[in-house]
């Protein structure tokens, strides 16, 4: 959540999570490879940057575990092992501002990533580095959530 809590039984600090946020979601990519999610910016947990993390299925199975990062918290990003992984590829790894729109007097963010997975093809783009999936997975069948964790159901 905001505060840097994850909703996990693993977490000493769950009971203080936002009850509020969803902390899970789904999104199923359009024709073109379009997804969308509606959250909230992660804070901080000792020693982790900001982050999201992210798996990618395609008819069933898991081709991408990943994180994405944020393009303002690139010191952060220095020293941070899991990133440091990525070597010259990391840079796929961080949302891009795009916009911000003003939503009942507030600014939230619209960042864009795109994922490029690897499915055996002989296609010129980079795909997107993998990442480990932390400790905390998998605790939940995320396919029963949507994409707007912002709002619980």
């Amino acid at each position: 959540d905001a505060s840097g809590v994850y909703d996990h039984p693993g977490d000493s600090s769950t009971a203080n999570r936002d009850q509020g946020f969803q902390f899970y979601g789904t999104s199923i990519a359009d024709d073109d490879g379009v997804y969308a999610f509606r959250t909230v910016r992660p804070g901080y947990y000792e020693p982790r940057p900001k982050h999201i993390h992210v798996k990618v299925k395609l008819d069933g199975a898991t081709v991408l575990t990943t994180q994405f990062y944020f393009d303002e918290d690139r010191a952060d990003l220095a020293n941070e092992g899991l990133f440091a992984q990525a070597g010259d590829l990391g840079e796929l790894l961080i949302l891009k501002p795009v916009d911000s729109i003003d939503v009942n007097g507030t600014s939230p963010a619209v960042l864009t990533n795109d994922l490029v997975i690897n499915t055996g093809g002989s296609g010129s783009l980079t795909a997107t580095p993998a990442q480990g999936e932390g400790p905390y997975y998998p605790v939940v069948v995320v396919a029963n959530f949507d994409n707007d964790l912002a709002t619980v159901p």
